[in-house]
């Protein structure tokens, strides 16, 4: 049976809080814990649904802050998030079925293209125009980015956070800090369905979950008040890092170490 030294369990606490930090601000905390995962030997195939199921509850804490606050824009969240439950379930089984390579060689395509749009869209941060969407609008988009998305954080997980505040700032047209607030709901919902399906696989290893699962609710305390008080002076410069080290990451992948 696999075990974690000491020193691995602090480790990993220490990675999910700032992934909880990162993922409340701006979304790709994945983008630390996975590799962390791997640094400490554990068992390739329980990682995505170990890391998964350890943020749930973190999420859970963002929504109820961002709730409290009035930034979360409750009709295209509960729908963008209850389709992208049903696509994590797809995601999760495709991520156990097939290789991620072909997702990674879209994404290399994609990610630049998403950092030139936020870098050069200047009213993306402050603008919030959300009511000059029909209802069908509001429907529409919030279903198809919603249930794409989650089938991508099912899949491959790595910054999905971030670009579900994409969406909802671009589609919904939501400032940033909502868009953030309703990434948080999107991410419950579609955290809950990875974690089942690889749960039902037995690919979570639920000693690690208990622990880090503190330090990631931590972190999304203080990441959500960060966002809150900072609003998108901080959130738009964590956002293209956040894209910058997901393209790194792939590349790295792809063409260095070839996994």
């Amino acid at each position: 049976m696999f075990t974690l030294s000491f020193s691995y369990f602090v480790l990993l606490i220490v990675s999910f809080f700032a992934a909880g930090v990162i993922d409340a601000v701006a979304g790709g905390g994945g983008l630390l814990t996975l590799p962390v995962f791997m640094l400490t030997g554990f068992p390739v195939h329980a990682i995505a649904g170990t890391n998964m199921a350890s943020t749930v509850v973190g999420a859970s804490v963002s929504v109820i802050k961002y709730a409290k606050n009035r930034k979360i824009y409750w009709q295209t969240a509960l729908i963008a998030g209850a389709v992208s439950l049903i696509g994590s379930f797809f995601g999760s089984r495709l991520n156990i079925l097939i290789s991620e390579k072909y997702l990674q060689y879209i994404m290399i395509i994609i990610l630049p293209i998403v950092a030139l749009v936020i870098f050069f869209k200047k009213d993306l941060p402050c603008s919030n125009s959300v009511d000059t969407l029909s209802l069908s609008q509001k429907i529409i988009f919030s279903l198809l980015f919603g249930f794409v998305l989650g089938v991508y954080e099912g899949f491959y997980g790595a910054g999905a956070g971030t670009f579900m505040i994409f969406g909802f700032s671009l589609l919904n047209k939501l400032d940033l800090v909502t868009a953030s607030g309703n990434s948080r709901v999107m991410a419950l919902f579609s955290s809950i369905g990875t974690t089942i399906t690889f749960a039902l696989e037995g690919l979570v290893y639920w000693p690690v979950v208990l622990w880090v699962t503190t330090g990631y609710m931590l972190g999304s305390w203080i990441g959500t008040f960060i966002a809150l008080t900072k609003g998108a002076k901080i959130i738009k410069p964590v956002f293209m890092v956040v894209l910058t080290l997901l393209f790194t990451r792939i590349i790295f992948q792809l063409f260095v170490t070839g996994i």
